[in-house]
């Protein structure tokens, strides 16, 4: 049995071969940028590992030495939480101060909106929120179910740090109602 094979049916073989090449090509391509991405993730997963370990031990050391290994202060983990949330929600001072002294983003919100002072002050640490909201953490912001700091501490049972963070809030908004000085 011969087979015969004109021009047209010919260019259309090799037309097609060149698409499955084409193909192969892209699927080769989108594998390796999965590969590249995961290995970026899983550097990046580590680092957030070693630094919550830190803030989990309150081990200061060891967050200083994540920090000269190459960390980001203002990083956050895979749930978009800060360092700085972190550590207020255990309400570890010595970290929390060491972090501050790094130009830590103090009113940074979390996916869900979420501060810094919103979870001390759920966790009922009045010591935190008050180093917080002397480095200027905003006691007005609100969470994306629009619950406050306050609210926190309230719907937790810290009623005189609710107290705190309502005077707070009120202060700031007079603050921000003061008219500019005139030179």
């Amino acid at each position: 049995m011969v087979v015969t094979v004109d021009k047209s049916d010919h260019e259309s073989l090799i037309a097609g071969g060149f698409m499955k090449l084409s193909k192969l090509s892209i699927s080769l391509s989108v594998l390796m940028l999965m590969l590249v991405s995961s290995s970026l993730a899983s550097q990046q997963s580590k680092l957030d590992d070693k630094a919550k370990k830190a803030i989990r031990n309150s081990n200061v050391t060891m967050l200083a030495n994540w920090l000269e290994n190459g960390g980001d202060i203002n990083e956050t983990t895979k749930n978009g939480n800060s360092l700085l949330i972190l550590a207020s929600k255990i309400g570890d001072k010595p970290t929390i101060d060491f972090l501050l002294s790094k130009q830590i983003k103090v009113n940074y919100q979390n996916e869900v909106g979420a501060t810094a002072l919103m979870l001390a002050a759920k966790y009922g640490h009045d010591h935190v929120v008050e180093m917080l909201l002397d480095e200027g953490a905003d006691p007005t912001l609100t969470n994306n179910s629009g619950v406050s700091a306050a609210q926190f501490a309230k719907a937790y049972g810290h009623y005189d740090l609710s107290q705190q963070l309502q005077d707070a809030a009120m202060e700031h908004y007079r603050d921000d109602e003061q008219p500019a000085p005139t030179s």
